[in-house]
């Protein structure tokens, strides 16, 4: 009897707090090795997950997930971080410009480097450097401007 309790206890201890037993599209969850995702939908009682790493989509059973208190990231220009954004012509394939993105409002440019200046929540400009006077806005994890020709340019990660 004593044992058998205590087998109970154990098993129910290894069970994750608050464990789903479906899937809510939307819901933030935590993954197994503690990374956080959005449930994206359910598909023969399994959870597609896109990850907010990398954004790739995985799938998983409910049972493995947990709710995640964790704060979404932010979608505003806050979401702009340094690394190398890759710039289309808006609704086509194909990179025409790469712009870096830096630390302390710094870009860079085909090796030239420039300042830009975070406006407000969605919007900056280009103070210097090669993209100079040009403005734009920042968010979910995009910069967005038009080039001194008058193409409308999105460019991400």
């Amino acid at each position: 009897m004593i044992r058998t309790c205590l087998a109970l206890i154990v098993a129910a201890s290894a069970a994750p707090a608050f464990a789903l037993d479906g899937c809510a599209t939307g819901q933030r969850v935590a993954l197994p090795g503690g990374a956080i995702g959005t449930i994206m939908a359910e598909v023969s009682g399994m959870c597609l997950v896109e990850q907010e790493s990398d954004r790739n989509v995985v799938m998983f059973n409910p049972s493995e997930l947990t709710l995640s208190d964790t704060a979404p990231p932010p979608m505003d220009i806050r979401s702009i971080t340094p690394g190398t954004y890759a710039c289309n012509v808006m609704g086509t394939a194909g990179t025409v410009l790469t712009v870096d993105v830096m630390e302390n409002g710094q870009y860079g440019v085909d090796g030239t480097t420039g300042a830009f200046v975070v406006d407000d929540p969605l919007s900056f400009h280009f103070d210097a450097g090669p993209l100079g006077g040009i403005y734009g806005s920042g968010q979910n994890k995009m910069l967005m401007f038009s080039d001194r020709a008058g193409q409308s340019l999105v460019c991400g990660k």
